[in-house]
């Protein structure tokens, strides 16, 4: 037998581990990863739909500050984190739910 379980927490706190997680990503190596990917970058690639990549390109070409990179990224994923939270609550409603 087996319980189907969703693991959830507030908004505020899922936020603020969003930006955590994209500052820690960015200290263990982030930008040496993008940068290798920088010659040969494609928006073609299937690659270049994670979240971010466009905004990591957009910061390497000047584009953009790292403040700015920052901002979008941490936006981005946040409304990715929005929409699995909507589907959840659409698709999981029998489920157990745990905080």
């Amino acid at each position: 037998n087996c319980e189907a379980i969703l693991v959830d927490c507030d908004a505020l706190t899922l936020n603020k581990r969003i930006k955590n997680r994209f500052d820690q990503m960015l200290e263990n190596g982030l930008m040496d990863e993008a940068l290798k990917n920088f010659s040969t970058w494609d928006e073609k690639n299937p690659s270049s739909k994670a979240i971010g990549a466009k905004e990591l390109m957009a910061f390497l070409h000047g584009h953009i500050s790292m403040e700015q990179l920052k901002e979008k990224v941490v936006v981005a994923t946040r409304q990715y984190a929005k929409r699995q939270r909507t589907w959840f609550r659409s698709k999981m409603k029998s489920w157990k739910k745990i905080n």
